[in-house]
């Protein structure tokens, strides 16, 4: 649940992760940061707001394609 602005950055061996991500009421802004390629959709800060993260590591190459689903 984001309450509160964070920041999203890639895990640290290669691997494939999907995060869902919920705007609680205090939502904060989510930056992200050490990828090498981001795509999709702009995070906002809606309260009940929903996000799934495609997140993918491949030796030192980084994805993360954002998909807002409302």
């Amino acid at each position: 649940t984001n309450n509160g602005a964070h920041t999203l950055a890639p895990p640290a061996t290669s691997c494939t992760v999907i995060v869902l991500i919920t705007n609680g009421v205090s939502a904060g802004a989510i930056t992200t940061s050490g990828f090498t390629k981001v795509s999709g959709d702009s995070f906002v800060t809606t309260n009940t707001y929903k996000f799934l993260c495609y997140i993918t590591r491949v030796n030192s190459i980084t994805s993360l394609n954002v998909q807002a689903m409302q």
